[in-house]
């Protein structure tokens, strides 16, 4: 399951929520690592940097709640950037009398990430 580059971080709680309450439906515990893995896994490139700074805290300290805030925090914190980005880039334009084109880095998969939940996610990932 990976999280749609235009679905919102809600939307995407909500989604793998509902997999959840599916599954214990069936009668299949779903533990709060099994969430935190699934929330985790399925997002986009640009919360590789989220997923690291989780990696720091060790596994018994992390909560489902806890990292739903987080994300919920990060995507907030995105999309501030992104709008303070295109706001300069749009600023810049109109003193150089041209548009500036946003610039989209691709991503880098030489060697496997250090951290344990993106080890996960590499190992799973159509790249390797």
């Amino acid at each position: 399951m990976v999280m749609d580059e235009e679905k919102s971080m809600e939307a995407w709680i909500a989604s793998v929520r509902d997999i959840a309450h599916c599954l214990e439906a069936a009668d299949f515990e779903v533990m709060d690592i099994d969430l935190i893995i699934a929330l985790t896994q399925g997002l986009p490139d640009r919360y590789d940097p989220f997923i690291i700074s989780l990696d720091t805290t060790p596994i018994d300290q992390l909560s489902v709640d806890s990292v739903i805030t987080c994300l919920l925090n990060e995507e907030s914190r995105q999309l501030r950037f992104h709008d303070t980005a295109a706001l300069s880039r749009s600023q810049l334009g109109r003193r150089l009398g041209r548009s500036i084109p946003r610039l989209n880095p691709l991503p880098v998969r030489n060697n496997p990430p250090q951290s344990t939940l993106l080890q996960l996610r590499w190992s799973q990932s159509p790249c390797s």
